[in-house]
């Protein structure tokens, strides 16, 4: 908990154990101003239920609390669910002026992330999940599950548990209660040899993005909703630090990078777009060519 400077947040509280610990947890330190967020995805009958005990908590304790009722229903993937919350979430930081979101992913949920990447053929970065988005913050990623809900037990926490996570057509339920086991029975060690693998590439990350930060700083110019990029410094680069640096920027600018087919398109267009040609990147943003520049701008 220690990352959390004084000011005022938003916490992201699901009704799950996890989140309800992190809550209670956050409420022994005085200095922080707690907003509790919670997002009803509509996928579940019961899911109002959930919704109704992270309110009685809020009140209960005097915090001001956020709902929202997404409506995804029953059929709608987890990515999809994902993004509806966290767009919720960013809207609530908004509206409350708050400095950071605080969301109650542990040290389970980053072995499990960071398998699901393995499993879905992912580059470098899917093995350091959890960084590149300051707002985020995740103070219990050192905490295993287990504690958590030892934790809970101790302090008389209220929980309810999510009827959908023993539901392994879900791959993250079916790394979570088959994989995973199946890991433990073969070794005692792994979960601690993987962990020091994902923080090893974490430590990379940071610093890869430090500098390609730096490089973004030197060369792109930024006007208001705009990023302007030299096209011949795009031609210059080896593609390899080309995509990381295009993707970087889709980051720093947009909030958020682009599947890889889509940052490697951005490359080739940067390189070969006739000027005033425009690509689209996704529903908000859109590249725009010039003769000399490359334009990331809103649709």
């Amino acid at each position: 908990m220690d990352e959390l400077q004084p000011g005022k947040y938003i916490v992201a509280v699901s009704g799950g154990v996890d989140s309800m610990v992190l809550l209670h947890l956050l409420l022994q330190r005085p200095e922080l101003q707690l907003v509790v967020a919670h997002a009803n995805h509509g996928m579940r009958p019961d899911a109002n239920q959930d919704e109704a005990l992270v309110r009685d908590f809020a009140a209960a304790h005097n915090l001001p609390f956020y709902s929202a009722k997404l409506n995804l229903g029953k059929s709608a993937s987890e990515a999809t669910a994902r993004t509806a919350r966290y767009n919720f979430l960013q809207q609530c930081s908004k509206k409350v002026n708050a400095q950071g979101i605080v969301l109650a992913h542990h040290q389970d949920d980053l072995i499990e992330t960071a398998i699901l990447a393995i499993m879905r053929g992912t580059g470098w970065r899917g093995l350091a999940p959890f960084v590149g988005n300051t707002q985020f913050v995740r103070p219990l990623l050192k905490m295993p599950k287990h504690q958590l809900i030892g934790y809970a037990r101790k302090h008389n926490v209220p929980w309810r548990e999510d009827s959908t996570n023993t539901n392994q057509a879900y791959t993250r339920n079916y790394i979570r209660h088959t994989l995973m086991p199946m890991l433990d029975q073969k070794s005692s060690t792994w979960q601690d040899s993987f962990l020091q693998h994902i923080r090893n590439q974490k430590e990379k990350r940071g610093k890869l993005e430090k500098e390609l930060t730096k490089w973004l700083d030197e060369h792109v110019q930024y006007n208001n909703t705009r990023a302007m990029l030299r096209r011949y410094q795009i031609i210059m680069l080896p593609q390899p630090v080309a995509y990381e640096l295009m993707q970087q920027l889709f980051r720093v600018h947009t909030g958020h990078s682009f599947e890889r087919h889509i940052a490697e398109a951005a490359i080739l267009f940067a390189k070969t777009a006739k000027p005033q040609k425009v690509m689209q990147l996704n529903g908000n943003w859109q590249l725009r060519a010039e003769s000399a520049n490359v334009i990331v701008e809103p649709r």
